[in-house]
């Protein structure tokens, strides 16, 4: 039987965050999971990786394990466009661009931040979307689009780093 998942985890600190030796031990299995679904065998995108989904296996330990696979789709046939969960949604996503596996990266890296900080940052979750759908709704080229969705992929680092301060 599973136990809590890493949000209730994170209320159990107060929302004070979590250790980063902790934090590398369920990046790592996360990682591994994240790759496993990556697979050629498998090709799967998660689509809702989120603290919520992420459950301890026993309350004592470190083991996780990934659930809710109800947006889940295979690469090559993606049949959401509405996915993800909105403090975790990737540019892609946000822009309406075709996607991969790397929005669950994305999405990682927002868990991780959150899961070291306490919190994730509303304000900077709304400025986000909201700067996207301006640029989108003001016919950004393609070319333009893609770099900016590049350059918005090291977004949850520097939270990370900026935390850290």
């Amino acid at each position: 039987m599973l136990s809590y998942n890493l949000y209730d985890l994170l209320g159990n600190t107060k929302f004070k965050g979590i250790s980063l030796n902790l934090i590398r031990k369920f990046s790592k299995q996360i990682l591994k999971s994240l790759s496993f679904l990556a697979s050629p065998e498998l090709n799967i995108i998660h689509c809702d990786l989120k603290p919520e989904n992420i459950l301890l296996r026993h309350p004592r330990r470190s083991n996780i394990k990934l659930i809710d696979f109800g947006s889940s789709c295979y690469l090559t046939k993606r049949t959401y466009t509405y996915i993800q969960s909105r403090f975790y949604r990737s540019p892609e996503i946000l822009l309406g661009l075709p996607y991969d596996q790397k929005i669950d990266i994305w999405s990682l890296g927002c868990v991780l931040v959150e899961m070291h900080t306490g919190t994730l940052s509303q304000r900077l979750t709304d400025l986000l979307t909201h700067s996207l759908t301006y640029l989108l709704t003001h016919s950004l080229t393609h070319s333009l689009t893609h770099s900016l969705t590049h350059i918005l992929s090291s977004l949850p680092f520097l939270l990370f780093v900026y935390a850290n301060r």
